[in-house]
């Protein structure tokens, strides 16, 4: 989602170690870099190859590899892997249910994690109806653009291979319980997608990345303390979702129904972009149905 700015505090930037180690020349590529990320449509997110991106910044290839080589900007370019981007959240001493916000996917992508880790607290708090403001730091903190290394419990991933991952942390509240998080009931969940949205493109292979999107989506509006709005239970989580997709199908844009622009195809939404952070929102306040 794209938002008129983004936060950046002097403190961070003067004091970030991966920085100290570039050029004055690199940093500003470094800020052009992070201007583009803050524009693009997945907030913090760019998926061009490098090449693309230095065009854009207007730099030589060498100085995003540089940055790249310094963990400066993170993600993989074309015919690489990107390792997972997860968030475990801190909150007054208690540590949080990894959340992965990047699953392991392949490139090109480009990425601050300090951005994408702060979008999500931002839309979190919106659907909680909390202040949306950004938690302490900002781009080139130590907290987002250099995340802790500690280990972290990745959540569970369906396929037997593993992956790295690159652990963020935060002050940021996150879904506490006795038995954690209400787990994520994929299965029924894309059963009523199909049910009610037969229109909806099909989902046919129910990848780790659509996994993780899902079950982000399901955690952020799981309470299973019942302290603040939300479902406590699997069976409230379902009604909730029969809901949203209901609310999907109103409108004439997501189901294909509306009139598609000149010189361009008629667009129908798909499962996994439903549950894009961004989107979701979106839906949720919807902007997807004027007009429909």
């Amino acid at each position: 989602m794209k938002r008129p700015s983004f936060q950046m505090y002097q403190g961070d930037w003067l004091s970030n170690a991966k920085l100290r180690r570039c050029s004055f020349a690199l940093r500003g590529v470094w800020i052009d870099s992070m201007c583009l990320l803050a524009d693009s449509d997945e907030h913090g997110v760019l998926r061009w190859p490098l090449q693309e991106l230095a065009n854009a910044v207007g730099c030589k290839l060498k100085d995003l590899q540089e940055l790249r080589d310094k963990g400066v900007l993170k993600g993989a370019d074309v015919g690489e892997r990107c390792k997972a981007l997860v968030y475990t959240p801190r909150h007054a001493g208690r540590v949080g249910e990894p959340v992965t916000l990047l699953p392991d996917q392949d490139g090109p992508i480009w990425y601050s994690s300090r951005m994408v880790r702060d979008e999500y607290i931002r839309t979190k708090r919106a659907t909680q109806g909390m202040p949306t403001d950004s938690p302490k730091g900002g781009i080139g903190g130590t907290s987002g653009d250099h995340p802790s290394h500690a280990p972290a419990r990745a959540p569970a991933r369906s396929s037997s291979t593993s992956s790295s991952t690159e652990s963020t942390t935060s002050t940021s509240p996150e879904v506490e319980g006795p038995d954690g998080p209400l787990a994520c009931p994929h299965e029924k969940i894309v059963a009523l997608y199909h049910e009610l949205l037969p229109e909806c493109t099909r989902v046919v292979d129910w990848t780790d990345q659509r996994q993780a999107l899902l079950r982000s989506r399901w955690r952020e509006k799981a309470k299973p303390n019942g302290r603040s709005q939300g479902y406590t239970t699997v069976e409230g989580g379902l009604e909730y979702w029969r809901r949203f997709f209901k609310y999907v199908g109103e409108s004439r844009f997501l189901t294909g129904k509306a009139d598609p622009k000149p010189g361009r195809k008629v667009f129908v939404a798909s499962l996994d972009w439903l549950i894009t952070p961004s989107r979701f929102v979106k839906v949720i306040e919807g902007q997807y149905h004027d007009g429909g």
